[in-house]
């Protein structure tokens, strides 16, 4: 469960990706659409990890948490190496 929660999110970060990178009309759509995807994808992620914080399931909370720092280095990073590589 710990490895699937990490996993689905890097998932979901690639699709979208994908799909942005496809629909863009120029570079500065991606980095806003994928920003704000970015931005969308931490707070829901704050929002479950604080509703399994209080339902004294800790353990889970700390994964969502973790996963928001992924989230954050991996989506903002794949934002600048797309902007550079163009």
């Amino acid at each position: 469960m710990k490895n699937k929660i990490i996993v689905v999110n890097l998932i979901i970060l690639l699709l979208l990706s994908a799909i942005f990178k496809i629909a863009e009309q120029n570079a500065f759509d991606f980095i806003i659409n994928y920003a704000g995807t970015i931005v969308i994808s931490v707070i829901i992620n704050l929002l479950i990890s604080l509703y399994f914080y209080l339902s004294k399931n800790k353990e889970l909370a700390k994964i969502f948490l973790l996963s928001n720092g992924i989230i954050l280095l991996v989506g903002f990073s794949t934002c600048f190496a797309v902007e550079y590589l163009r």
